[in-house]
């Protein structure tokens, strides 16, 4: 089972500033704090509902046991950095890197051995390590699009409710734009 995961800032926003100030059509200051509010609520709203990251950042997650690692906590992951453990004298050691590899895909990947290697033994109770880079490096359209459309949605209406309108769902919606992008968890 994997605790918590410790997620590092990102290297860089997922949707950029000035993309989304094109698509609001707000080519002025005064509403930048609350547009880069919006912004951070849609992406981390879209991470919530792909169980995904959408920024490239450093992620970090104990397992406890090895059998953990086939599924990997957080998605997409392009690798793997560090693999610690403590073994059973108690001394904290690190994987081979030349001992495992990824596989699946990006949105479902996990940690396997290569032929003729075998997991090392631990110490009890102890929780084993793993240090990831995470994160669309490339944020794909799709998702960049679906972060516009609400960023856009919550800037032209600021409240919950629609008085005196008949209100539809937009075909190849926020819905849509993600669906392919889900991450689901078993």
């Amino acid at each position: 089972m994997w605790g918590p995961v410790v997620l590092a800032e990102p290297t860089a926003p997922p949707v950029r500033d000035v993309l989304v100030k094109a698509h609001l059509r707000d080519l002025g200051n005064a509403e930048d704090e609350l547009i880069a509010h919006y912004t951070a609520t849609a992406v981390g709203h879209i991470q919530s509902v792909t169980s995904t990251l959408l920024a490239p950042r450093e992620a970090v997650a104990e397992a406890d046991d090895w059998s953990d690692l086939a599924r990997l906590p957080v998605a997409p992951v392009s690798a793997v950095t560090e693999i610690a453990y403590v073994d059973v004298d108690g001394v904290e050691r690190a994987l081979s890197a030349a001992a495992y590899r990824l596989n699946g895909d990006s949105l479902g990947r996990g940690v396997c051995l290569d032929a003729g290697e075998a997991w090392p033994a631990r110490q009890t109770g102890s929780r084993i390590t793993v240090t990831m880079s995470a994160g669309y490096e490339v944020l794909p359209v799709e998702l960049t699009q679906a972060a516009l459309l609400l960023v856009g949605q919550w800037a032209r209406n600021r409240m919950p409710i629609n008085v005196g309108n008949i209100v539809n769902d937009l075909p190849n919606g926020f819905t849509s734009l993600i669906e392919n992008h889900k991450r689901y968890l078993v």
